[in-house]
């Protein structure tokens, strides 16, 4: 990671707790209902075919409402991320320099590849030729 120049405790606190805060803003992938692909000749057969992608998506939907009612872990995303950030961290207070832990880089490029995932799941399943 690059040295912070110019850097307080407060930069520290700041990083700290921008990292806890991108720990716990990890979104699930959202419930969708699409049905730009539903165009059936006749209204029953498309009413069963919007009844078959709203079941689907109700059954989704139950799914990510249950994943919530887990218990917490025992130790909060923003210790966890606070503390791989912590990690060959180095303030200099006479100098003034800051240098974030390699945890800082690594939680961040995790994070990006998590929501990336996501979104080509998304992509995926919207459009299956993708």
């Amino acid at each position: 990671m690059t040295t912070i120049s110019g850097a307080g405790r407060d930069t520290v606190l700041y990083i700290h707790a921008l990292a806890g805060a991108m720990a716990c803003a990890r979104s699930n992938a959202p419930v969708l209902l699409d049905l730009r692909g539903v165009n059936e000749a006749s209204p029953s057969a498309q009413r069963a075919a919007v009844t078959e992608l709203m079941n689907q998506t109700l059954a989704d939907l139950e799914t990510m409402i249950r994943s919530k009612k887990v218990p917490p872990p025992r130790t909060s995303p923003a210790v966890i991320a606070r503390k791989v950030i912590e990690l060959h961290e180095n303030y200099d207070a006479v100098e003034r320099t800051y240098t974030p832990g390699v945890g800082f880089r690594t939680l961040i490029e995790g994070l990006a590849i998590d929501e990336e995932t996501a979104g080509e799941a998304i992509i995926r399943r919207l459009n299956p030729d993708y």
